[in-house]
């Protein structure tokens, strides 16, 4: 969500999420989950009541959303 003041001034609204095992609660990481998958959830999630027109598709997402996978745009380093 991004507002705008009188002088222009724009800001938005960021949260971080972990996500972890369902029984154990163990943080899950980069090799426990595709982006595939983790994509697949997030556009699963209905985002109809978010009243924003500024939802942006990132690359490699497929659908604007306000949920984003950080670091899954970046080429891999080795």
């Amino acid at each position: 969500m991004t507002s705008t003041n009188q002088n222009g001034f724009q800001f938005g609204l960021e949260a971080e999420f972990l996500l972890v095992d369902a029984i154990s609660f163990r943080p899950l990481w980069h090799h426990d989950l595709t982006f595939k998958t983790l994509n697949a959830t997030l556009e699963a999630i209905a985002v109809d009541d978010f009243r924003c027109d500024s939802f942006k598709v990132e690359p490699p997402h497929r659908k604007a959303s306000p949920y984003v996978v950080e670091g899954y745009h970046l080429p891999a380093r080795r």
